[in-house]
């Protein structure tokens, strides 16, 4: 069989899909669970081993008088439910479960049969003791003999320690073997035995390493030596137990019928009753067993010779002899009559209509003793029960955690929690049936983007003489769907409320179809703009006059043509790639807010839209978000460009987390690359679109000069690619460059493949430019790629690594992490030349690099000598290079992680940000051209960047983003009816080719059909495990799913196998009406000779992605599921020796995450498949996963407990069935309470699970950060008014402007003017932390305003008072060092703990031996240890440092 390309994986039927992920998930419950076919024998010394879930352990310990259930000792599991009372109706409940028997092992359970079951032969005890003796005696002298008893271990190298240690051990086992020998016994053959006493940790010699251990030797495989026939006298063989076999056998139990009016003593007495025809069931079904196979099969203790074991026809005469004694019934059978039901009955005292039941299956049978568990087990199996009564007797159960609203209403019932399990409700006629299960289950339904007619796709939409009217369809669609909704909605959302309520939903309505007019309306503002544009774009084509005007007018709409220009060339392997329909919506929405920042089209500035709101893009995992504020930046670059601003910052993106800052800066640099090529040719502006990557220095370095000399120089036509520096070739020198390289571009080459030819890329230092344009790119070294041709020369990739590039180069897009915000207060140093990127750069050379000189004697120098010029408005008469420097546009990726102190601080730090630009609006904005916003009869406050904030999982988010941002939250797109339904986005459509699931869609209510007939996009399971630790259960579930997949791999590649392994997948199909659809697709890809579908689809399930809360779990589950998934394989016959396991955290590089997801990537397609040992089967990941790790393969997941933030598992949870059908399985913490409730009521939860989300907790105005950022406003503060009085200072005098940054400066200013000073400063950090708020609502102010004004008052107060009297500190620098009033400017958004010391005890209080003190040597060594470990930065830790 040949593997599918992913257009073909694509292709394969939905509901194949669907039918293969349930018969995985269903195949693997019953495994670990004992119920399939390999479950009805258990191999091994108790039916509990192996078994993880659905089973019932005994309540009582052995006298019957202690509980003994925990959270892994569950005993019981029950329906909590509500039933109607006064209806007359009878409840009928039945029991299920199944018990193991021992029998006695046949040949083929036994390793000489091919099976697993070994015997524990022993040598007697007098003959074992008398080897060991002879082995103590000899081995001292055998080692001293060949001078080895006492070696040097510190004296030798690595290689000579090796070959003594060899030494040692042959030794050692030539004394073991000649030991042996003396009594007969020839021990195996091969590599001498090595005793762990003798082995050496590398370079980490023992205390005492030279003095042999006196511990035993460790005894031969006296089983494996018996099987074999070696030499070996039996009768020195002691006789063993017959090893443990257990056959299953499922028990037909009654059903308890019961009146729910019952009286509660005709209740008792039938329950009572019950419970004795229960017993007797079970005793009943056990003697017939007893008499029946159990005559000949059932368990004797009897002990086992040697002999007996050496041949099939031996064992068999062995076990025929055992079989003619009687079967003793104390020693097999169990004891299960105490296996009760309960009914627990309970009148609500508000609705005595209403009765609350628990009907509960427990197991209070008694633990037996370790002799009696030998032969018997009192543990019940595949336990649960089922309740049936009739529908009009049940009242549905109402979820609360969700507020009531006409959106969910149709959603929040559910039938009832289960007790230890999950609920599965079915409708049979009349009645309701309800079944507890250890793995219940929720399919969410695919959601896809909605289709109208309108023209979507980049290709048709980049024609400049596309009829721009056409777009109207999209917001006249949007209308009518409105309407229709609210003519559909506005009867039925208040039927059958009182009226309090009704008029609550009545007016939620009103709001939401206001809100959603609102947004199509500002969808068709886009397109009127869009239009007018055009027209203007037209004119120009007749026009002689008149063309600056008419080309400022286009400028929108060639903007909006080349956008899509841009994303056809990305995309242009396919010509029918477009935009989603909110993706487009979105783009269009935001078209006036970027338009309005030019004259022309003042007329459209919406202050909500535009400065005053904030865009919340709130779409799930996968929908396209990114794609959307692509988009919309793309709009902007090239608007920016063609209304003037030929250079400057467009657009800030920010990401809390640098993994996801590279992934992300690595696929927007697909389109960037693009954009400038669409730039290029059509000549709009002359400085290129260029990206910065904006993080701490521990990714990159900050400087250029930080770059190793080892990294060529562009241009060296003796390295003219990197073929001669892979440290492999040349002489010695070569490859020692050719290492430090490789090292090199490993860390700091972020584009490790060319964005648009994919070939390799490689690291270099350009310094054509001069000095102020020294810098480290990176180049496509592929001539024939595009982007170099483009150029006609090898081109370095638009992509700027160190700070000091985008500072000069100020670029288009400046992308980082939320952290390097701090930059704005962090080093005066730094703060200057930001500043510059946003208008105040002091010079400029002639390749158009700014730069930022304080010196004196910088200043005094004539520019020309360095080929520079001054720049305006720094210099009066300087160049004018800025036209509205401040970025348009800021973009804030995965906002819903901006919480806690992280959340506090990025507003903080976003309200500098803003303060920053109107200072310097306020004292050069004309000259800079800064827009501003149009009030309708003049101009006003200087326009201020657009905020778009994306995420796929918030709760609460207008607090939130009212405490970040201080705007008014503008959710887009915004929700629809119901759960499922939008304007933009709707539940998949039910496969055409089947009309029963058409016809059961039309039929069913608007709300509900989806999650009965939709494709399914993810199936949550969750899996209630018992009688295990957790990381116990987590590899034993991971090992038994390897098993299956390595089963039904084989059985597909094997052509002979293949109908048994596909027959295998049908009959682990759920029953039920969507079990037949499955059945139905297994038969037509069989029909139609698909079957390689099958196993196309058994290989997107391959990988298990497994989620762990961290890093240690993640750990113990690595070290723990090789061995599982050998010992899993050898039970099926299948050597698996190599077992591919990968590990994605927080402490893996990104390099190495790369590799992870690109081993995960691999596609087979068009080639044979190969053996399944060969391939990726296991990837244990931390919350590193959640974020950004897109890999279609991922279809199989499992976590190992609940994360503790639910916006986490959603995250986490979208990995899979992104594009093909995927399962989530929950192995809850036995020990948390939460997870268990989320088994018990798994359904519900996992339908709303967007609505369990926490909201996130931010709070701006915390004492204790307004003061930790204190010093970092000190330093934006003097940094601005130093620029102001070198703005305002003469152009001949600007050498004399004082450095601000001096505290001799700042203290001569307090002492000149104390309330001068103060009030200056307490004002600028007012308002740089958002004291006014936003608006003439003052959104986002503190409550306690006299508080924060009194607080700031006081800090400066003694900031002001301590730099006077210390005046002789030479810098803000020196003063932070120096015990300063406020702690240090913060370097990270997360610098927020004072560093800790860590010292050395000089004792140990807890030590056991005779001395407590600590031994400086054993410090020294775990010192040693710790320093040794590797240790770098991660791509997921928190960004900054010292240097940012």
């Amino acid at each position: 069989m040949k593997g599918k390309s992913n257009s073909e994986l694509s292709g394969i039927d939905v509901e194949l899909k669907e039918a293969v992920c349930d018969a995985l998930v269903n195949s693997l419950v019953d495994r670990i669970s004992g119920a399939d076919q390999r479950g009805q024998t258990i191999l091994g010394s108790s039916p509990r081993r192996g078994i993880f879930a659905g089973q019932l352990l005994p309540r009582f310990d052995s006298s019957g008088n202690d509980d003994e259930t925990t959270d892994i000792r569950i005993a019981a599991v029950g329906i909590d439910l509500v039933a109607v009372a006064g209806v007359g109706a009878t409840m009928r409940v039945t029991p299920r479960f199944s018990i193991y028997v021992r029998v006695i092992p046949q040949w083929r359970d036994l390793v000489a049969g091919g099976g697993e079951l070994e015997f524990d032969f022993r040598l007697r005890a007098s003959t074992q003791q008398r080897i060991d003796d002879a082995i103590r005696t000899e081995r001292v002298p055998a080692l001293q003999a060949a001078g080895v008893d006492r070696p040097d271990w510190k004296g030798m190298d690595e290689a000579k320690r090796s070959k003594v240690r060899a030494l040692r051990a042959q030794i050692l086992a030539d004394v073991r073997k000649k030991a042996y020998s003396a009594h007969g016994i020839n021990l195996l053959s091969g590599e001498p035995e090595v005793s762990t006493a003798d082995m050496q940790p590398t370079g980490t010699p023992v205390t005492d390493p030279n003095t042999p251990d006196d511990s035993a030797s460790p005894a031969p495989p006296i089983a494996r030596l018996v099987r074999e026939g070696r030499e070996l006298p039996l009768n020195l063989v002691d006789p063993a137990s017959v090893p443990g076999k257990w056959r299953r056998l499922d028990l037909q139990l009654p059903t308890l019928e019961f009146g729910c009016d019952s009286s509660e003593t005709d209740l008792n007495v039938s329950v009572e009753t019950y419970n004795a025809a229960l017993a007797n069931a079970v005793a009943t079904q056990l003697e017939a067993w007893v008499v029946g196979e159990g005559t000949t099969e059932a368990w004797r203790d009897a002990s086992i010779q040697p002999g007996d074991t050496l041949t099939e026809a031996a064992w068999n005469a062995a076990m025929t002899a055992l079989a003619v004694r009687p079967v003793d019934r104390n020693r097999v059978v169990p004891d299960l009559s105490r296996v009760v039901l309960k009914v627990e009955r309970q009148t609500d005292f508000v609705d005595p209509t209403s009765l609350s039941m628990r009907v509960m299956l427990d197991n209070q049978s008694l633990e037996l003793m370790p002799l009696d568990a030998r032969g018997r087990c009192n543990t019940i199996f595949n336990s649960g029960l089922s309740i049936a009564l009739p529908k009009r007797a049940h009242r549905p159960l109402r979820l609360d955690r969700v507020e009531p609203s006409y959106r969910f209403r149709d959603h929040l019932d559910y039938p009832a929690i289960g007790l230890n399990c999950g609920v599965q409700p079915e409708a049979a006629g009349d009645d309701l049936i309800l079944r507890t299960t250890p793995a219940p289950r929720f399919a969410q339904p695919r959601i896809v983007a909605r289709n109208i007619d309108v023209s979507y796709q980049f290709a048709v939409l980049k024609d400049p003489g596309f009829d721009a009217s056409r777009l109207f369809a999209l917001p006249e669609a949007y209308t009518t769907w409105i309407n229709e909704q609210e003519t559909r909605l506005k009867d039925t959302v208040t039927a059958g409320l009182d009226p309090v309520d009704a008029a609550i939903e009545a007016a939620r309505l009103r709001k939401d179809i206001a809100a959603q007019r609102a947004e199509a309306r500002y969808i068709e503002r886009g397109v009127e703009l869009l239009i007018a544009s055009k027209k203007s774009h037209d004119a120009l084509l007749d026009s002689g006059s008149n063309r600056d005007t008419l080309e400022r007018r286009a400028a929108p709409w060639r903007a909006w043509t080349m956008t899509n220009e841009a994303f056809a060339l990305r995309d242009a392997y396919d010509t029918t790639r477009g935009w989603r329909l909110f993706q487009m919506a979105f783009v269009l929405a935001h078209i006036p807010v970027f338009s309005s920042r030019m004259d022309e089209w003042r007329d459209y500035h919406d202050p909500l839209l535009d400065e005053d709101g904030v865009s919340l893009l709130y779409f799930p995992t996968g929908g396209g978000k990114s794609e959307a504020f692509y988009g919309t930046l793309l709009f902007a670059m090239f608007l920016d460009r063609l209304r003037g601003k030929d250079r400057g910052v467009t657009a800030m993106i920010r990401y809390p987390l640098r993994l996801l800052t590279l992934q992300q800066a690595q696929r927007l640099l697909k389109l960037v690359i693009r954009a400038e090529m669409v730039r290029k040719r059509h000549d709009i502006g002359t400085w290129p679109f260029e990206m910065g990557f904006w993080v701490g220095s521990q990714n990159t370095p900050n400087h250029y000069r930080d770059f190793r000399s080892e990294i060529p120089l562009a241009g060296d036509p003796d390295l003219a690619d990197d073929q001669g520096l892979d440290g492999e070739t040349g002489d010695d020198a070569q490859r020692d460059r050719g290492r430090r390289y490789v090292e090199a571009r490993e860390a700091y080459d972020k584009i490790p493949n060319c964005p648009v030819c994919g070939e390799p890329t490689g690291l270099r230092r350009h310094e054509a430019d001069g000095p102020l344009g020294k810098r480290a790119v990176i180049l496509c070294f592929n001539d024939r790629c595009d982007w170099n041709r483009e150029h006609g020369k090898r081109q370095p990739l638009p992509f700027l690594l160190t700070d000091d590039a985008i500072y000069a180069r100020t670029p288009t897009i400046v992308l980082g992490t939320v952290d390097k915000l701090a930059m704005l207060g962090q080093n005066t140093s730094t703060i200057s030349k930001i500043l510059g990127m946003f208008g105040l750069a002091r010079r400029i050379d002639q390749r158009g690099n700014l730069a930022n000189p304080r010196s004196e004697e910088d200043l005094k120098r004539d520019p020309a000598t360095d080929h520079s010029f001054n720049v305006f408005p720094a210099y009066a008469g300087g160049k004018r290079v800025f036209h509205d420097p401040f970025p348009s546009l800021i973009i804030q990726d995965e906002a819903h992680l901006l919480e806690e102190s992280l959340g506090t601080f990025s507003g903080l730090f976003d309200t500098l940000l803003d303060t920053t630009l109107e200072d310097i609006a306020d004292m050069a904005g004309d000259g800079l051209e800064v827009a501003r916003r149009w009030t309708g009869d003049g101009w006003g406050a200087p326009r201020m960047p657009k905020i778009i904030a994306a995420t796929a999982t918030i709760s609460a988010p207008e607090r939130q983003l009212e405490t970040l941002y201080q705007r008014v939250p503008l959710r887009f797109p915004y929700p629809g009816p119901d759960l499922y339904h939008s304007f933009f986005a709707e539940p998949a459509a039910p496969p055409a080719w089947n009309p029963a699931r058409m016809s059961l869609a039309a039929s069913l209510p608007f709300a509900l059909a989806p999650e009965q007939t939709a494709p399914w996009m993810r199936l949550y399971v969750s899996l209630m495990t018992n009688d295990a630790t957790h990381t116990v259960t987590t590899v034993g579930v991971l090992a038994a799913f390897h098993g299956i997949i390595t089963s039904l791999w084989d059985g597909m590649l094997d052509q002979t196998r293949r109908p048994a392994a596909i027959g295998a997948i049908r009959a682990a199909v759920s029953h039920g009406t969507a079990g037949d659809w499955h059945r139905a697709a297994i038969d037509r890809a069989v029909a139609e000779r698909r079957e390689d579908d099958v196993l196309a689809l058994v290989d997107l399930h391959r990988i298990a992605l497994a989620y762990v809360t961290n890093k240690k779990g993640g750990d113990q589950i690595i070290d723990a599921l090789s061995a599982a998934v050998e010992h899993e394989h050898r039970r099926v016959g299948r050597p698996h020796a190599s077992f591919d396991s990968r590990l994605i955290s927080g402490g893996i590089d990104m390099k190495d995450i790369q590799a992870v997801m690109e081993a995960a990537e691999t596609s087979f397609a068009g080639a044979d498949y190969p053996d399944v040992a060969q391939t990726v089967r296991n990837i244990v990941a931390t919350s590193a996963i959640s974020h950004g790790v897109d890999v279609d393969r991922f279809n199989s997941m499992f976590f190992a407990g609940l994360p503790s933030d639910i916006a986490e598992y959603i995250q986490a949870s979208s990995r899979v069935g992104r594009t093909h059908v995927g399962f989530v399985m929950l192995l809850p913490t036995p020990q948390s309470r939460r997870d268990r409730y989320v088994v018990e009521t798994h359904d519900i939860f996992h339908r709303f699970l967007e609505r369990m989300i926490a909201p996130p907790a931010v709070e701006r105005w915390a004492e204790n950060a307004i003061k930790r950022a204190m010093a970092s406003y000190v330093q934006a503060w003097a940094m601005l008014r130093e620029s102001r009085d070198f703005v305002l200072k003469d152009d001949a005098r600007k050498f004399e402007v004082a450095h601000m940054d001096q505290v001799s400066r700042l203290a001569a200013m307090e002492q000149r003017d104390h309330l001068a000073f103060t009030r200056a400063l307490v004002g600028f950090m007012l308002r740089a932390s958002g004291f006014a708020g936003k608006g003439g609502s003052r959104l986002g102010s503190p409550h306690y305003e006299e508080f924060y004004r009194g607080l700031v008052d006081k800090q400066v107060e003694n900031f002001a008072r301590d730099i006077s009297a210390r005046a002789t500190i030479s810098s803000l620098r020196d003063y932070w060092k120096d015990l300063p009033t406020f702690k240090p400017p913060m370097t990270s958004l997360r610098d927020v703990d004072e560093a800790g010391y860590i010292v050395a005890a000089g004792r140990d209080p807890l030590a056991r031996g005779r001395s407590t003190d600590v031994d400086r040597r054993d410090l020294a060594k775990v010192m040693k240890a710790i320093r040794t470990q590797r240790g770098s930065a991660s791509e997921m830790d928190a960004d900054g440092g010292s240097n940012g």
